[in-house]
């Protein structure tokens, strides 16, 4: 009878469903908790290499196609939130050139465009978003920067929805890696086992 113990596979509390805000990033995170769960009771109690490296295969194959879907689900979800701001704040607006030159000749047109922000002069600022920055006088870290500001001030039920579908994907696709290189390595610590080295040689 084999006595060695595979190690279980070290899933981070990071990962639990209840860390992340969007439904997609739950639903993944939940089909990989539950498969560490079954999985870490199976290598605690089964002792055949064979039928445990069929069982890890068969569990963690379900788990990883159910927390990829929701990955694509989620990464759809924030890319549809990403295209409404964009609708939003970057509409069509008179006087667009216009607008742009007096921003850009200003003393400071970063702050100029913060202050348009602030006064919620939506209009303005959508006709320097609707350009490249440095027509605006901006570079590419105050345009990020003025544009994040812009969600908040504009959009903030969108800004937050696409917050959270964000990272509900990362965490999850993050999720599924340490998930997929736990299950490598526990198939390779199998493989490696008494019972399943002597098994090969018996062939």
């Amino acid at each position: 009878q084999q006595e060695q113990r595979m190690k279980p596979i070290n899933y981070p509390v990071d990962f639990h469903p209840a860390e992340s805000y969007d439904e997609h990033a739950r639903e993944g995170l939940a089909a990989l908790l539950d498969a560490v769960a079954e999985i870490n009771d199976a290598l605690a109690k089964v002792r055949e290499p064979k039928a445990l490296a069929e069982a890890l295969a068969v569990r963690s194959a379900a788990a990883l196609s159910t927390a990829k879907a929701r990955l694509k689900n989620g990464s759809a979800k924030a890319a549809s939130k990403t295209r409404l701001i964009a609708d939003q704040l970057q509409r069509r607006s008179e006087f667009e050139r216009e607008t742009r030159e007096i921003i850009r000749t200003s003393e400071n047109p970063a702050a100029a465009v913060h202050k348009l922000i602030a006064a919620g002069d939506q209009d303005s600022v959508a006709a320097v978003f609707r350009a490249p920055s440095f027509l605006s006088g901006l570079d590419d870290d105050q345009n990020a920067t003025a544009y994040a500001y812009a969600k908040k001030r504009f959009v903030p039920e969108l800004a937050t929805e696409e917050a959270a579908a964000d990272a509900g994907a990362f965490r999850l696709a993050a999720a599924i890696e340490r998930f997929s290189g736990e299950v490598q390595r526990v198939n390779k610590e199998i493989a490696g086992t008494d019972l399943a080295i002597a098994a090969k040689l018996a062939r």
